[in-house]
């Protein structure tokens, strides 16, 4: 689980251009409540709104990211926050790897 900021997320719109900080929280959380059918979703997508900043998880995570596809969000916001989306997620995966791989272990002996 990690914090995103959504009201600061580092894009870089051109090719050439500088990057810039887009506050992308109110889009986000009302794209997520329009897209989801889950309590607990709906109020994620409220704290987003309203706090902007917000721990995600790697369930949180994957949400997001397929709400940005249903969305059609434009690619340098998509190249900004699924980096920070695909983190969490590999990290989450690697802690589960690691106990699954230690319950295995003591199952052996």
């Amino acid at each position: 689980m990690k914090k995103i900021d959504f009201r600061k997320i580092e894009t870089r719109p051109t090719f050439e251009g500088k990057t810039m900080l887009q506050d992308i929280s109110k889009t986000l959380g009302n794209k997520i409540r329009q897209n989801v059918d889950d309590i607990g979703l709906k109020d994620f997508a409220s704290d987003i709104y309203y706090k902007g900043e917000v721990e995600v998880d790697k369930n949180k995570a994957l949400v997001i990211k397929a709400v940005m596809d249903i969305a059609k969000y434009v690619i340098y916001i998509k190249e900004a926050v699924y980096p920070l989306l695909d983190e969490i997620v590999k990290e989450e995966e690697e802690e589960e790897r690691k106990r699954e791989e230690k319950q295995n272990n003591k199952s052996k002996k």
